[in-house]
């Protein structure tokens, strides 16, 4: 509809009636509604918030990365010992 023209016939026999908002603050207190055009600001939106996931791997990933750790462990650098004495290895202490 416009305001400068008298209401669509179809619109009055549904019960529609033209009413002038002198004050939108008011009208919105009144009526409990909110008018989003006066309300609204664009990026002002309320979000849930929600706590990031971590991402998880697949179990079938994880099972198959344990066992190659495992065997890594096994026969690798982690066993193996130039020096006579088993409880020094090879792998050097992080800096």
């Amino acid at each position: 509809m416009r305001n400068d023209q008298p209401m669509p016939e179809v619109y009055a026999r549904q019960g529609f009636e033209r009413v002038e908002i002198m004050s939108m603050s008011k009208f919105e207190k009144e009526t409990g509604l909110v008018h989003e055009a006066s309300n609204f600001v664009s990026g002002n939106e309320e979000m849930a918030y929600r706590e990031p996931e971590l991402p998880r791997a697949p179990k079938e990933v994880l099972e198959k990365l344990a066992l190659d750790v495992a065997e890594g462990a096994a026969s690798g650098p982690w066993t193996e010992s130039s020096l006579p004495d088993p409880i020094k290895f090879n792998i050097p202490a992080p800096i």
